[in-house]
C-alpha cells in the first residue's frame, strides 16, 4: 500500500484530537445530566429516628 493510499483510508491529517472531535460531533450524544432517581425518591423527610 502506498503512502497516498494509506492517507486516503485514514482520512485527514488533523491528528488524534481532531479525529476524536469529528467522531464526537457525528456519533456521540450529549449526556443527560438529569437525576435518574428523581421519580423514585419520596418527597417527605422520612421516618423519625429513635435509638
Amino acid at each position: 500500500m502506498s503512502w497516498s493510499q494509506y492517507r486516503l483510508l485514514v482520512g485527514s491529517t488533523s491528528g488524534f484530537f481532531g479525529r476524536l472531535s469529528e467522531w464526537r460531533s457525528e456519533h456521540a450524544q450529549p449526556e443527560d445530566e438529569a437525576d435518574p432517581f428523581e421519580h423514585v425518591r419520596q418527597p417527605g423527610d422520612g421516618r423519625d429516628f429513635t435509638w
